[in-house]
């Protein structure tokens, strides 16, 4: 009976110390209520199961995706392929050799000319063409009176060639060439007298010449830029000129040929 009461002095005394302090009527949610004598005890909460470590070991390597090929740095400075090339060239010849051991006019030691065509990779097709002039004055004189004699020769010469690139650079800005060219022309003589020779006098050719060319060289080519090359060639050239003359005295041809070393610079442009 006094463990009653004891316990009824208890509930009152907190209900009481609730009403006064505003207090919720357990001071602390973790402490149990009293548990009267004799009562069970609640029921232990079950322990929480121990977390689950992720796998650490990687994955096998024939489940691993492959790494990407890697990617060729782009090249900054390249050749165009194809298109249409334009290339102008000065030539000077070292040294001349005649067939007949001496020079002949049809030779002279620089010249120029212009070559046109197409590129395709490493092919570069085309035409030459080479145009000269040169005269031939004479003066006769007796003391009294005086004359003169002037002959004008022009020479054109068409030249179909090839270019190749035999080796290249890894960048594509330096090749190791072979040209070959073949020139095919002619020379047009004209000649007049100051003061003119009676009709009598004059001595009529009916002349036609021949002009034949070839150039075999080796030689290098740099391309400073995708569109601009500049070509260095030093080989053997060759000239043949033939002339063939029909005058009252009879038929009668010549024949002149010279074979020289020659450098050869020039700009190559595609477009």
């Amino acid at each position: 009976m006094s463990g009653y009461s004891s316990a009824c002095a208890v509930r009152w005394g907190l209900c009481l110390a609730s009403f006064l302090g505003g207090a919720p009527l357990l001071a602390h949610a973790d402490t149990p209520p009293p548990t009267a004598p004799g009562a069970a005890l609640p029921a232990a909460l079950p322990a929480a199961a121990p977390a689950v470590e992720p796998d650490s070991e990687p994955a096998p390597a024939a489940l691993r995706p492959a790494p990407p090929p890697p990617v060729a740095a782009p090249l900054l400075t390249r050749q165009r392929d194809r298109g249409f090339a334009l290339l102008c060239n000065f030539s000077a010849r070292l040294f001349m050799i005649a067939a007949d051991g001496s020079n002949t006019p049809s030779q002279t030691p620089l010249q120029g000319g212009v070559f046109g065509g197409y590129k395709l990779n490493r092919w570069v097709f085309g035409l030459g063409f080479d145009i000269s002039s040169f005269d031939t004055e004479t003066i006769y004189s007796d003391g009294r009176n005086t004359a003169r004699g002037v002959v004008s020769n022009t020479g054109f010469v068409f030249s179909p060639g090839a270019q190749v690139a035999i080796l290249r650079s890894s960048d594509q800005r330096i090749e190791f060439l072979g040209a070959l060219q073949v020139g095919l022309g002619s020379i047009v003589a004209r000649s007049y007298q100051e003061p003119e020779l009676p009709v009598e006098q004059q001595v009529v050719d009916n002349q036609s010449t021949f002009y034949l060319q070839y150039r075999i060289a080796p030689g290098l080519r740099f391309w400073a830029l995708p569109q601009l090359a500049f070509n260095l060639l030093t080989g053997i050239s060759g000239d043949h000129l033939f002339t063939f003359i029909d005058n009252p005295s009879g038929n009668q041809t010549n024949q002149r040929g010279t074979t020289a070393f020659f450098l050869n610079f020039g700009a190559m442009g595609v477009f």
